[in-house]
């Protein structure tokens, strides 16, 4: 990771904790705020770095009395200066508010969102905070929600299915659009089973169960575990349960949770306040030849804009209670993805993101004793994006993502390295 994906990830978490930590009740107007002041960060990154060639000071010294509108700039070749060489504010902060909308708006400026019918040729738009699961009753790869967005109204409800080929858009309807939401495969029942998420409209956090049959969703609960967003499901087919762990919400304080809870296909029940410290952005994965649920990472973080923890630490669900693993093995990170290869009995996990620290293109693999790096060469850098495996065909598929923009590629893992579909 270069230097300005390093800045661009620090802008991102930055923001994540705005978003958090303002009143949502406030409506747009906060968010159009932020999207102007975060596109106004971002771009200041990007222009000093090109203005590090050459006459770096004078120009940087120039750009900032443009920028500040306080004093015209020496340079002849300067812009914003008038013939006469006399400063203008006001043209100054107009050319300056046309960037910020411009940028705030560019991942929407690039085209008109296709029509659905188009969208079988194209496939998913560029998401993260989106979920996976695979039915292996199918022989598919369902992905459900995202946003392209954290401060626009592109929050995604629709439903779309990976055959190894392409993809389909199956299903618009069903739960409401929604980001940062967990699946998982019941394979007794034949069913993919959703929970949580945070909308973008009230009620923002989400706390409903569904349950996708390969034809449609159907809501099956409304009562269980607290509305959250950011937490992480795995389905332990020894017991057939939805296991679930984590996540987060708002009220008048911040909630990092760190309860246990599983779905038997008609209710939840709450096993457990023990174990991993509350955090949200962790993953999780079903050893299916162990009996064990492997959960990794995620982090947690005070209240206000304090330094949040960000957390390496491996721990294992038996069904009964939890038992850490290691700290060791991959760097602390949130936001990354896990799913459990049961070809090759490893649990593979990718990428993710933390705070202050790069964070590679990482493949690692958890045998039930320890990590093993696995590659540092294949998808890009991001972080909340998605996996599952598709134990039919031997191959860990990978969608979207957030990493220096949004992601819509599709790759998948067969052991030894990554191919992009």
């Amino acid at each position: 990771m270069n230097g300005i994906e390093m800045a661009w990830f620090d802008i991102r978490y930055a923001a994540e904790q705005v978003f958090y930590h303002l009143p949502r009740e406030y409506g747009v107007f906060w968010w159009m705020i932020i999207s102007a002041m975060i596109a106004t960060i971002g771009s200041g990154v990007l222009l000093f770095q090109r203005l590090a060639r050459g006459r770096r000071e004078r120009r940087r010294r120039a750009l900032m009395a443009c920028m500040l509108g306080m004093a015209a700039p020496r340079s002849a070749s300067a812009p914003l200066s008038t013939r006469a060489g006399r400063w203008q504010p006001e043209r100054a902060l107009c050319i300056l508010a046309a960037v910020i909308f411009a940028t705030s708006l560019g991942a929407d400026v690039r085209a008109q969102d296709p029509a659905p019918a188009d969208l079988a040729a194209i496939g998913p738009l560029p998401r993260y905070g989106h979920a996976m699961a695979y039915d292996s009753a199918r022989g598919r790869v369902v992905l459900f929600g995202g946003t392209e967005d954290n401060f626009s109204s592109s929050y995604f409800g629709d439903t779309w299915e990976w055959d190894g080929t392409s993809w389909t858009l199956v299903s618009s309807t069903g739960p409401a659009p929604r980001r940062y939401v967990a699946m998982a495969y019941d394979s007794a029942r034949a069913c993919v089973v959703l929970f949580g998420g945070v909308s973008n409209v009230n009620p923002y956090y989400l706390g409903d169960t569904w349950e996708w049959d390969g034809t449609s969703w159907t809501l099956r609960s409304t009562t269980g575990p607290a509305p959250r967003d950011e937490h992480a499901m795995a389905y332990d087919s020894a017991r057939g349960r939805v296991v679930l762990f984590g996540g987060f919400y708002r009220d008048s304080a911040y909630h990092y949770l760190g309860e246990t809870w599983e779905w038997d296909g008609a209710s939840w029940t709450l096993r457990s306040n023990a174990g991993p410290k509350g955090r949200t952005g962790h993953a999780m994965a079903f050893d299916s030849a162990r009996g064990r649920t492997v959960l990794f990472g995620g982090f947690s973080a005070p209240p206000g804009f304090g330094e949040p923890a960000v957390y390496g630490d491996t721990w294992e669900w038996d069904g009964a209670s939890w038992k850490r693993r290691t700290n060791s093995g991959p760097a602390p990170r949130y936001g990354n993805a896990a799913t459990y290869d049961s070809v090759r009995r490893r649990v593979v996990l990718f990428g993710g993101g933390s705070y202050r620290t790069a964070i590679p293109s990482d493949t690692w693999e958890w045998d039930g004793a320890s990590w093993t790096l696995r590659s540092l060469t294949g998808p890009s850098t991001r972080y909340q994006h998605a996996m599952a495996c598709d134990s039919v065909r031997g191959r860990v598929v990978m969608f979207g993502g957030y990493g220096t923009y949004y992601l819509g590629d599709t790759w998948e893992w067969d052991g030894a390295s990554w191919m992009q579909r």
